[in-house]
């Protein structure tokens, strides 16, 4: 049986999500791929998907738009020439720049109340949580949910 406080926490975690997508630019995916490429230099689609953990269609749409406006750009590898490399572009490193200034700024304000011992203690709780999200990735009753929709 589900208790209030799982049901209150539960509350908690999708007031957070709605938070931070409303007030922290809500592309947070864009924002990714330009921390990923810009700290990597160059790599390929299929590498890009692996860190950010994302759907293929998903990112070759967000890539498409990063392009179309300017900020990736896409060669040829010289090792492989059927791998298509991923890399910033000027404009992009900027914006990547502005972008990593940005959050860092915003990451300070969100855990500001917090002290470095309330810091640790959550990220135990958190990293635990999501190990545990991680498996049930595979259980049945979430592959129930995602058909549902």
């Amino acid at each position: 049986m589900v208790t209030q406080l799982e049901l209150d926490i539960y509350g908690y975690f999708r007031k957070m999500g709605r938070f931070l997508y409303d007030n922290t630019g809500g592309k947070s995916g864009q924002r990714r791929v330009l921390f990923f490429l810009s700290r990597e230099g160059s790599m390929s689609q299929r590498e890009l998907q692996s860190l950010l953990d994302v759907k293929s269609s998903s990112l070759s749409e967000m890539i498409t738009k990063m392009e179309n406006a300017g900020l990736i750009k896409k060669t040829r590898s010289k090792k492989d020439q059927r791998v298509i490399l991923l890399s910033l572009s000027e404009k992009g490193k900027k914006e990547a720049d502005r972008e990593c200034e940005e959050l860092d700024y915003i990451t300070e304000h969100l855990f500001s109340c917090l002290t470095k011992q309330e810091e640790q203690d959550i990220y135990r709780f958190l990293e635990k949580l999501n190990t545990h999200w991680e498996q049930l990735k595979h259980d049945e009753v979430f592959h129930f949910v995602e058909r549902e929709r």
